[in-house]
């Protein structure tokens, strides 16, 4: 290549570069960066029109901002629209909705229902417009048909090109010359269930103080006095109850009235245990709001997770109850599930060692529970349906549901139907080994929506609640046309976190439908299946592709809930140790003696206050149940312990039964709710469930004790032990010295040592390095002074360390240590008899000094 041809080339690339700058700086053109900076976004407002009638018009309420870095220059805002045309499938309204005009009457919409100029917009600046549209207006005239319509708003601006939004209206079949078909059932579900759950720490601290035991022994106390004819709150209505997660006797009570006063413990231990957890009060609020919702809207089928029910004051109508705690069951039910790989399955064992059994997950337990949160019978007439969690509803998972008394199943993923023909009934029956179960799949679209979400992140309309809205009725009003004639039931469920707002404007909105009839879940319950039972069962036998539709993988989640059921067995493990082998044995006899006397103190005051019948009533109830505390000495284990013997309660109704059998129930409670939310929001939980233990373990305490100076053979190391709790409690010292300068050894002389055992102790009391006392009974919010012996076998400093040990040996709680300084001393005549040979060699040596002859050199 010649030089004439390489400098002619670089100066026509000069000369375009200069005609390309004048000409953007004369503003014949704009660099490619200027136009992608102005940018504008639409959304649709609340007071969109979601459907049309005859009279009503039409109404649009678009805000519009200026999202890009430059100046928006003023602009038009169109409401384009085809009344002709009419939706036919799902598939082509889930393209609109996302933009895309793939069909015909689609690609261009000539109707236009109104404009507005949009004015300038600085950068982060927005307006709002509204266009109406009269029913008279001729625009409106053309919509003849009913049904889902294609709504299309269009920005066109200056400098940011057109921005569309794809929505739809809906018309209805008011002033139209078209047949009344028969509506088409939905039955909305709201689930009332809290989502943020912490852990009250000053509650779960007081539950091991006196505080929170007056409340609790006073109802233990009280029980008899209480259920007479001033029975108050309906605890009475509990007498029946038999399985709770609190405590359980698997033997049969003596007579009806030890059951029903066992039967008053349990609900007095779940409602103080129920305090430990807490939501936020933004879930008060919210559910508050809900509570008002229901009210508007009777149609509304809320059901309950009865835990969820402790926290939330105000009162509702429930029309379903859930699992416990919206517990993942499912995941239980792969522990004894025979095709279960054996990296998704937590053994049983670990669930048991946690507290959490098949009857802590049944329907039994459930309804139980609501009945204890809600001083009410109802939870035993409205059906239980376990909810889908991270877990599907594999063929093993439904048979459990159905073996632990479920009604039915909500299977939120798995189960659609994928087809593109019109929707069916969306419930079928799924054949089991424990039987027929009803499965209840919510309708995908709607229940989207009415969670709160966009059916895709392209279908931009939808990010509001106004575009929900539209798309919710336009959707139902394609599905109702489908089959016109058929009769159909769809669940939509909304999510537990979906505004009330939103449910009100959708519950609202649905009413108002004529093509649309709510029903109940009794209603769905009795539907024809709508998926055949066959192709049901063998989805449900295919339990890899179910766990295609979760967002956590099996092995990842038996990994996390495995982990932390470790955590919450060594949390429960705690309660049991501290309940056998750390309280006083003697202490259920004391405070059932206590408590017969208290009870004859109230029943005397409340004779003064009642008629002389109801005294004579309930002096003979109390006199009866105090006769029946003194014998009844069986055990039972707790229920949240079945399947772990090492953690047996007695079944006694004294106040420190009643007292860990509250600690057991919110231990309990809090597992349950670990094991209902997602496994990465559970650590708060857990670590919520440790303070409970750990309250009890730091609940005795030994008082650091002044260092020790000895000048003698051997001393004596006074030693202060407290007992925060409100029951006596019995442990064993250990003190253990850190050099062979000292022996110790331990004084059985203390008040309070157990004098029956020294003879047997187990513990060596030898002088060695490390002693370890007989038991001793701390007394309840008390103190005991021991003392260990100390010898000393050389001069020095050392260094004692003292710890506690429970009955059967295991070190508990925080450790403490204090210094001795010892000064060795003669200690028998053959020292003075060395010390006397060293004397006369000094006094020989001096001896020698003074009278020894010199040497003249010296």
């Amino acid at each position: 290549m010649s030089k004439n041809t390489i400098f002619g080339a670089i100066l026509g690339t000069i000369m375009c570069l200069v005609v390309t700058c004048t000409l953007v700086l004369l503003g014949f053109t704009k660099p490619a960066y200027a136009a992608a900076e102005a940018a504008a976004t639409l959304t649709l407002g609340d007071n969109t029109s979601a459907v049309i009638s005859d009279s009503s018009g039409y109404q649009a309420h678009i805000t519009i901002t200026n999202t890009g870095k430059s100046t928006l220059d003023p602009g038009q805002l169109r409401v384009l629209t085809n009344p002709q045309f009419i939706f036919d499938s799902s598939t082509v309204m889930q393209e609109w909705a996302q933009g895309q005009q793939t069909v015909r009457g689609l690609q261009r919409l000539d109707t236009m229902l109104g404009s507005a100029d949009v004015p300038t917009l600085e950068p982060g600046a927005h307006t709002t417009v509204d266009i109406t549209t009269p029913a008279q207006d001729s625009a409106l005239q053309l919509f003849n048909s009913w049904g889902a319509k294609p709504i299309l708003i269009q920005y066109v601006g200056t400098n940011a090109g057109t921005v569309s939004l794809h929505t739809f209206v809906t018309r209805t079949t008011d002033g139209l010359a078209v047949a009344h078909t028969p509506a088409m059932n939905i039955v909305p579900v709201l689930p009332i269930t809290a989502q943020t759950w912490s852990i009250n720490k000053q509650t779960a601290q007081e539950l091991s103080s006196a505080d929170s035991m007056q409340p609790l022994t006073q109802s233990s106390n009280n029980t008899n006095t209480k259920d007479t004819a001033a029975n108050t709150k309906g605890n009475a209505n509990t007498s029946n109850s038999s399985n709770t997660s609190a405590q359980k006797t698997d033997e049969p009570l003596e007579n009806s009235q030890t059951e029903q006063h066992s039967s008053q413990i349990d609900t007095t231990a779940k409602r103080a245990a129920a305090q430990v957890l807490a939501v936020s009060k933004q879930e008060n609020t919210n559910h508050a709001k809900l509570v008002a919702v229901a009210k508007r809207h009777a149609g509304l089928q809320n059901i309950i997770d009865p835990d969820s029910a402790y926290q939330f004051t105000q009162p509702m109508q429930y029309h379903a109850i859930t699992q416990p705690a919206n517990a993942d069951i499912a995941l239980y039910a792969q522990s004894t599930a025979q095709t279960t790989a054996p990296e998704e399955a937590i053994p049983t064992a670990q669930w048991q060692a946690a507290g959490i059994t098949a009857t802590t997950l049944s329907a039994s337990a459930a309804q139980q529970t609501l009945q204890y949160a809600t001083d009410s019978k109802t939870s035993a007439s409205i059906p239980a349906i376990a909810w889908q969690r991270q877990t599907p509803w594999s063929q093993d998972a439904l048979a459990f549901a159905k073996t632990a008394g479920y009604q039915a199943v909500i299977a939120t993923s798995g189960y659609e139907d994928e087809t593109t023909t019109a929707v069916a009934n969306t419930k079928t029956t799924v054949h089991t080994d424990a039987g027929d179960i009803t499965l209840l799949t919510p309708q995908r679209e709607l229940s989207l929506l009415a969670h709160n979400q966009q059916t895709d992140s392209q279908a931009v309309a939808e990010s509001t609640d106004a575009g929900k809205i539209n798309r919710f009725i336009a959707q139902s009003a394609l599905y109702q046309m489908q089959q016109p004639y058929v009769s159909r039931t769809l669940l939509i469920t909304f999510d537990s976190n979906t505004p009330s707002t939103l449910v009100d404007k959708l519950m609202t909105t649905i009413e108002q439908s004529s093509w649309l009839h709510i029903s109940s879940i009794n209603d769905l319950l009795q539907a024809p299946d709508g998926m055949d039972s066959k192709e049901a069962t063998a989805i449900s036998k295919n339990t890899q592709a179910l766990w295609q539709y979760s967002h956590v993988s099996a092995q990842e989640l038996t990994k996390q809930r495995t982990e932390q059921l470790t955590q919450l067995a060594q949390s429960f493990g705690d309660i049991g140790r501290f309940s056998n082998d750390i309280l006083d044995p003697d202490a259920n006899v004391e405070s059932t003696k206590a408590g017969q006397q208290s009870n004859s103190t109230q029943s005397g005051d409340t004779a003064s206050d009642t008629d002389q019948s109801n005294t004579d009533q309930s002096s003979t109830d109390q006199s009866s149940t105090a006769s029946d505390d003194a014998s009844e000495q069986s055990s039972s284990d707790s229920e949240g312990a079945q399947g772990s013997q090492q953690h047996k309660l007695k079944s006694s109704t004294s106040a420190a039964d009643t007292w860990t059998s509250t600690l057991l129930a919110a231990q309990h409670m809090i597992a349950l709710r670990a094991l209902g939310v997602e496994a990465t929001n559970a650590t708060p939980l857990i670590q919520g469930a440790q303070t409970i233990g750990n309250s009890l373990f730091d609940g005795v305490s030994i008082a650091k004790p002044e260092a020790l100076n000895i000048v003698s053979q051997s001393g004596k190391m006074p030693i202060t032990l407290a007992n925060n709790h409100p029951f006596p409690v019995s442990v064993h010292l250990v003190a253990q010295a850190d050099s062979n300068r000292i022996s110790i050894h331990a004084d059985t002389t203390h008040s309070n040592a157990d004098a029956s055992s020294s003879a047997t102790n187990q513990y060596s009391t030898e002088a060695t390095q490390s002693a370890v006392t007989d038991t001793i009974t701390i007394p309840a919010h008390g103190e005991e002074q021991i003392t260990i012996n100390i010898s000393i076998l050389q001069s020095g400093r050392s260094t004692v360390k003292l710890s506690l040990q429970d009955r059967s040996g295991q070190a508990f709680g925080a450790t403490t240590q204090t210094t001795v300084t010892s000064f060795f001393q003669i200690s028998d005549w053959s020292g003075y008899a060395i010390l006397g040979f060293a004397v006369l060699l000094g006094l020989l040596g001096l001896w020698r000094q003074f009278h020894r002859i010199k040497d003249p050199d010296e």
